[in-house]
């Protein structure tokens, strides 16, 4: 089974989540490039939508969603999606109309919009990821990189983090990989 998705609504879904393609390519276990195609054409096949908020799990915690003051914001921190794919998915189920998902819908775009304009631009890419890897850590596999210890690959896969970007981030701990 395809679901047919505004290909824009994927991409906004996915950047709300704070995903990046490649993040939401390994978390669905497909490569990257798969992951763009669906964000290009809008075509999901049942198996991904499957995998990111499973049938099962979504109907027995769906009662324990209900009870809260904001049931698709319970599901999207369950199941680590955004509010609208975890919409979509009660949608998709029949757990709630589809009147129900387009007003929820329109409702979290009008309160995006609302609080986006109230925010600051965001906050520093670098100093995020000091806090996300620890800075100790994120400088010892730069270290070891460096140093020939570790392989490129697996310093990538430990930070998540490629190419350039991890170049950069090691410039931000204070090592130069050249």
């Amino acid at each position: 089974m395809n679901l047919e998705l505004n290909p824009q609504v994927l991409a906004w879904a996915r950047q709300r989540a704070g995903l990046s393609a490649g993040l939401l390519a390994d978390k669905l276990k497909v490569a990257t490039d798969r992951v763009e195609t669906w964000e290009r054409t809008g075509q999901l096949r049942y198996r991904q939508a499957e995998l990111l908020v499973p049938a099962k799990l979504l109907r027995s915690v769906w009662p324990q969603a209900q009870g809260s003051a904001e049931p698709y914001q319970f599901l999207a921190r369950h199941f680590k999606v955004s509010p609208i794919v975890a919409a979509r998915r009660a949608q998709d189920l029949a757990l709630i109309s589809r009147n129900e998902y387009l007003q929820f819908h329109r409702a979290y775009e009008a309160d995006e919009r609302r609080n986006k304009s109230s925010k600051s631009d965001g906050g520093d890419f670098w100093n995020t990821q000091n806090v996300r890897l620890g800075a100790r850590f994120g400088a010892a596999v730069v270290r070891a990189t460096k140093e020939g210890r570790l392989l490129y690959r697996d310093a990538y896969r430990l930070t998540g983090l490629r190419g350039t970007t991890f170049e950069k981030f090691a410039k931000s701990v204070g090592v130069d990989l050249r």
